[in-house]
């Protein structure tokens, strides 16, 4: 029996003997037992008896042990009943602050566990678990990491925090600092597998250059390998920054050294077929290579080992490569896109209820923004709307996919400030991450992709034009996004709608931000041009205030020529439910103040602009009619107020599109009757003849 058990089971002393049984809340009995058998009988019976709080100690610090346990055992709301014991006898201590993190990222509630986790770090800035928290959930949630975290990151000097310092480099486009601390990162792996060598791989191939690079001898930031004489070799490595650990260093049985060592060891300008001692062992040297040519042999060489990537070579045919049999195994070693394609196309199924576009963007290869770019411009796809009531506000928060839309419509940044408009300071930096990769895959000469549909191998190539597009559409936007102002969230999206599946996963986080901070500041509204997000203002457990991109322009009273423009831009991008009633309404209180020959010119616009969606294709034809006509009906009473001319035009519009008329008859009455009649097919030609 141990000696803890033994003591607490005689606690006491002989005269007054305690039973087994009356230890069942006493923590320290329940340490030894799960030290000696980690049991899930015994794991249930320790989680069942702290039911209630009921759980003591006999040691001041088993108090918080208990706590550790229930965490370690994921009893999160367990382990939150013992918390709120120590805040209530007034502990506000780096513990109690590192414990709500841990409990609030276990009930996935990341953006509070994240302001908690920056507490404790204030109270603890060399705690390793703290900072990795901080930096892991900053990054999956898009926010930025602070210098004293990264500083406190790179003193800790383990493998795993310098690859997430090198990622925030990354983030931030610093590829020279960010290669530093994965090289760092990689140095300090151990035999196992280290995500940081797929990191290397994604740094390198980042980074393009042109530049030829001579090698002699052995100089900074280069590898030699060295034989013996029985074969055996290893390879020595030169570095020009001071990175490593110490110098010298061995790491994967290879010698490691700061330049100004190689230089005390006469390892400097030696040549192949020059001889050198390592370790009092000589060795001939057989090769010499970049630096970063060994790390990135050696990085894919380990990915390859541990089954993260694949190594293909083309097979040889009676002296020929063969390359059929090539492309059938790429064929069998790549997932088939039949499943992205097939999800595009459900996305645009009006009988099928609509994902965000976040969800759809993820069975592609494009960046978030790329994405809702395509969508946009693509005469192949519309966006998923639904005829909604839009509630006004003091300010406003621009949601991702409608901050594209108003860029590509050419709404000014500064414009969006004026009318209050801000976006999470997530969005700016999913913008800025993605124009980074967009900016990175189409800089260069060939830009081109292998894929298989339905196992069939296929090559996507972008021409030169394509890749002018993306590259200015790149730029264009990440300077639209850094003037608008940003704004933090510091809230998760909870309770009982919500708390029922991963809505970070489903909406991304800049619009799951976006909706928390809408949720918690009364004074803003959303606006939107995606379906998802207003039907989420019409759930009863949902409070969340919207506002269509249609109607936040009309509340800007920007004069009806810049209207419609922009509700010209935005129906040719696909939003087909851009002709709203408050649309209506406002041209029509403009056509009020017009005089003749300005109503004229105004009439015409407006004409154009309903007319130019007969050029669209038939089911964004249809989804335009079922909305317009659902606003049409919304009128009601209301209808007599509309300037006749703005009336007459959009009913007339919606007629065309319907393929009807009216038509005047006598009734049996011999009164003056009017009926709703479809067009016949040779009437329709006739109308576009005479046109």
């Amino acid at each position: 029996m141990p000696f803890l058990l033994a003591e607490i089971l005689n606690f006491q002393g002989s005269t007054h003997r305690i039973g087994v049984g009356s230890f069942s809340n006493v923590y320290e009995y329940w340490n030894e037992m799960l030290n000696l058998s980690d049991l899930e009988e015994n794991r249930k019976a320790f989680v069942e008896a702290c039911r209630d709080g009921k759980m003591t100690n006999l040691f001041n610090h088993s108090a918080y042990l208990i706590i550790e346990r229930l965490l370690n055992f994921h009893e999160y709301d367990l382990a939150e009943l013992y918390v709120t014991k120590h805040e209530k006898a007034g502990e506000k201590g780096f513990r109690i602050k590192k414990y709500k993190a841990i409990i609030l990222q276990g009930k996935k509630n990341d953006i509070e566990a994240l302001k908690w986790y920056r507490l404790a770090f204030e109270d603890n800035s060399t705690d390793e678990f703290v900072i990795d928290s901080l930096i892991t959930l900053s990054l999956i949630n898009k926010r930025k990491v602070s210098k004293e975290v990264l500083d406190a990151a790179i003193k800790a000097n383990t493998s795993r925090l310098h690859m997430l310092v090198a990622a925030c480099y990354l983030n931030d486009g610093d590829i020279s600092r960010a290669k530093s601390e994965n090289i760092r990162a990689i140095l300090m792996s151990g035999e196992s597998y280290n995500p940081a060598f797929g990191q290397y791989i994604a740094i390198s191939t980042s980074i393009d250059s042109n530049e030829v690079i001579t090698i002699t001898g052995i100089e900074a930031d280069t590898a030699a390998c060295c034989k013996k004489d029985n074969g055996n070799q290893r390879w020595l490595c030169v570095y020009k920054d001071c990175i490593l650990p110490t110098s010298p260093y061995v790491w994967n049985n290879d010698y490691h050294v700061h330049i100004d060592d190689a230089a005390r060891f006469g390892f400097l300008r030696k040549h192949t077929g020059d001889q050198i001692t390592i370790d009092n062992d000589l060795y001939v040297i057989t090769e010499i290579m970049p630096l970063d040519c060994y790390l990135f042999r050696t990085c894919t060489a380990k990915m390859t080992q541990n089954g993260f990537a694949k190594e293909l070579s083309i097979p040889m045919n009676n002296g020929k490569l063969d390359s059929s049999a090539f492309a059938e195994m790429i064929v069998k070693s790549t997932p088939d896109e039949r499943q992205s394609v097939d999800w595009l196309e459900q996305y645009n199924n009006i009988q099928d209820v609509p994902l965000p576009l976040y969800t759809y963007k993820k069975f592609t290869r494009l960046t978030y923004f790329q994405f809702v770019d395509m969508v946009l411009s693509s005469h192949d796809y519309f966006v998923r709307q639904m005829v909604h009531a839009s509630k006004p506000a003091e300010k406003y928060v621009i949601s991702f996919s409608a901050l594209v839309a108003l860029y590509k419509a050419g709404y000014p940044a500064d414009k969006i400030s004026e009318a209050g408009g801000i976006i999470m300071e997530s969005a700016l930096i999913q913008a800025n991450s993605d124009v980074a990769e967009v900016i990175k895959e189409y800089n260069r000469d060939t830009v081109a992709s292998l894929g298989v549909i339905d196992g069939e191998l296929f090559i996507n190539q972008v021409d030169e034009a394509g890749k002018d597009y993306w590259l200015k559409e790149a730029g264009g936007f990440k300077k639209y996004c850094e003037a608008i102002p940003t704004v933090k969230s510091d809230q998760d999206l909870s309770g009982d709608f919500f708390g029922e599946f991963d809505s970070k996963e489903l909406f991304g986080i800049c619009d799951y931000d976006a909706i928390a901070f809408v949720q918690h500041n009364e004074e803003y509204s959303l606006v939107i041009i995606e379906a998802i997000l207003a039907s989420l203002s019409q759930n009863e457990l949902v409070n969340l205030s919207v506002i269509s991109v249609s109607d936040w322009l009309v509340r800007q009273q920007i004069d009806d020529t810049r209207l419609i423009g922009y509700l010209q831009s935005l129906l040719d991008e696909g939003c087909l439910m851009s002709v709203t009633k408050d649309v209506i309404d406002y041209m029509s209180l403009e056509a009020s103040k017009k005089d003749s020959d300005s109503k004229q010119r105004m009439y015409l616009m407006w004409d154009d602009l309903l007319g130019r969606v007969d050029n669209f294709s038939d089911k964004q034809k249809d989804v335009f009619i079922q909305a317009v006509s659902e606003v049409f009906a919304s009128l009601k009473d209301e209808v007599r107020n509309i300037d006749n001319g703005i009336f007459h035009i959009l009913a007339m519009n919606i007629l065309s599109l319907r393929k009807q008329k009216i038509e005047m008859f006598i009734d049996e009455a011999g009164y003056l009757s009017f009926s709703l009649v479809n067009i016949e097919p040779e009437e329709q030609t006739v109308e576009v003849e005479d046109k």
